[in-house]
């Protein structure tokens, strides 16, 4: 009976070995969105029942399980590998005297957790001005705060951006988000818009609009004198930031009028050009506040 029982001691064997994990280690630090494979080299995973977390997707292939953790959830969260009961009744064995008892009934209790600590990830937001108006560069994103809601409309945080409108949020579990605007700087309104989004592994950069404040700039230029005035087309305007760097020109048209939308700031005007013997204007400042649509300027 040498190879009968051989062969019976050989599986015993392997039951009794247990598993020899690779691809894990204790307390394991996973990030939202990512994947884990595990792997046992002792080729022992059928003997298990394998008990999912419940913030994580499994898959079983072979002698390896795949975890994923797509999850709005960020802790801890474990598998549960518990030694499959082989006998669902308890044996009886009959023996005499010195007779060796040979048989052994129940079974191996083996419960094996596996822990891991989900991380969240982080949410990248990127403030723009999508106005069209081109920038004087006089103010920046700095100093316009906002709050980020989870989908139960519970506060998670408070964000401010920076001078080039970056704003991050750190750890955040994966699901549906919106995030307000709660405060604005000079130049800019307060958008009372909230932005919803869903965060997953497949989102990017997240974009904030700001609404700048705007005013229509026109002047109306005429040459000639006061009892003779005539509209003077083809006048050129410099308009300068205050730090001397131009920031457009504008140009009289046949009727005399020159516009141009020009964002919160201060600017000089100077004319540069204009019709041939006909006055130049002196160069005047042209101050764009809130509450002001327009400012008009009559020259002559």
């Amino acid at each position: 009976i040498g190879p009968q029982k051989n062969n019976i001691l050989k599986l015993v064997s392997d039951y009794n070995e247990g598993l020899d994990l690779r691809g894990y280690s204790n307390n394991m630090n996973v990030n939202v969105g990512d994947t884990v494979v595990i792997n046992d080299v002792n080729n022992n995973l059928m003997y298990y029942d394998i008990i999912s977390g419940e913030h994580m997707n499994l898959k079983i292939v072979d002698q390896t399980i795949h975890i994923n953790f797509d999850t709005d959830y960020v802790g801890t969260d474990s598998i549960i590998l518990k030694r499959k009961e082989v006998y669902d009744y308890s044996s009886i064995l009959y023996y005499q005297g010195p007779s060796q008892k040979l048989i052994s009934n129940g079974n191996i209790d083996d419960e094996i957790e596996l822990l891991f600590d989900i991380n969240g990830m982080n949410i990248s937001f990127l403030v723009v001005d999508n106005s069209g108006v081109k920038s004087n560069n006089q103010y920046n994103f700095e100093g316009i705060d906002y709050e980020i809601y989870n989908e139960d409309g519970e506060l998670i945080e408070v964000v401010s951006s920076n001078e080039t409108g970056k704003v991050f949020v750190e750890g955040v579990a994966y699901g549906n988000y919106c995030i307000r605007q709660i405060s604005t700087n000079e130049a800019y309104e307060l958008n009372e818009s909230d932005k919803c989004f869903e965060f997953n592994k497949n989102t990017g950069v997240v974009y904030l609009e700001v609404i700048p404040i705007l005013s229509e700039f026109e002047i109306l230029k005429f040459y000639g004198s006061d009892y003779d005035l005539v509209r003077e087309e083809g006048a050129v305007f410099g308009i300068y930031n205050l730090d001397g760097s131009l920031y457009d020109k504008i140009k009289t048209n046949r009727n005399g009028i020159a516009k141009i939308t020009l964002p919160y700031g201060e600017y000089l005007v100077s004319q540069i050009s204009g019709k041939k013997g006909c006055h130049m204007v002196d160069d005047f400042i042209v101050d764009v506040k809130k509450d002001e649509e327009s400012i008009k300027y009559t020259l002559v």
